[in-house]
């Protein structure tokens, strides 16, 4: 812990591996695994299997593996933060033909647009876009909280997978230009496809994160 105060292994980092801990720091193994644990518990680690154990820092990062399907809010929570949302917005209309497409649908849809927050301040906003006939009047004015755990409560839908785009800005969209007006200029857009085991699209997302806020990690092999 001393050395991640120090600066020595800086927030944000990667830690070196266990036996190169044990052999800097003159101790076993199973020392160095046993104050992983606490330092993860206490939210001063985050760990993603087969990728590596980063040094979280407060506002700084919001660490999580993009091989691990998570909820936003799960992800903020994760970190340490009190997470909230404001800037609620929900509404039909005629799909984009994007959004159509990627749903495979021909119906209107049942979007809803959120901010949210870490210790109240705005790290992400984002679009959920559902096929209307699929959320009918389920999510009403009162609705907070985590989508797929929604979902899978209650309306028995469970998301199993999904395929996400990492995107750059274009300052030509206004649904981009809106999120650059609520988070500021430094923003990363996600592009996520929910998908259910049947591989049947349940809901579309465009999910925009500040990019100083987050740490996105993901495992990528030959």
């Amino acid at each position: 812990m001393q050395k991640i105060q120090d600066g020595i292994y800086p927030a944000g980092g990667r830690l070196p591996s266990e036996s190169e801990l044990a052999k800097t720091l003159h101790v076993g193994r199973s020392t160095i695994r046993e104050a992983l644990k606490i330092l993860q518990r206490d939210n001063v680690l985050t760990s993603f299997n087969g990728v590596g154990t980063y040094i979280n820092e407060k506002y700084g990062l919001i660490n999580n593996s993009l091989n691990r399907l998570k909820s936003l809010g799960q992800m903020i929570k994760d970190a340490g933060y009190q997470e909230s949302e404001c800037d609620i917005r929900r509404y039909s209309m005629a799909p984009e033909n994007e959004w159509a497409n990627k749903l495979q649908i021909d119906e209107d849809v049942f979007v809803m647009e959120r901010t949210r927050t870490a210790d109240s301040q705005k790290i992400a906003f984002y679009y959920n876009i559902f096929p209307a006939s699929l959320v009918g009047d389920a999510i009403g004015d009162d609705f907070s909280g985590g989508i797929l755990n929604f979902l899978e409560k209650e309306l028995g839908i469970r998301v199993t997978y999904a395929i996400s785009e990492i995107c750059v800005i274009d300052q030509t969209n206004e649904r981009d230009r809106k999120a650059v007006g609520i988070l500021g200029p430094d923003v990363i857009l996600l592009k996520q496809l929910h998908l259910n085991k049947k591989n049947v699209p349940v809901f579309y997302s465009l999910d925009y994160l500040k990019s100083d806020a987050f740490h996105l990690v993901v495992k990528r092999e030959i």
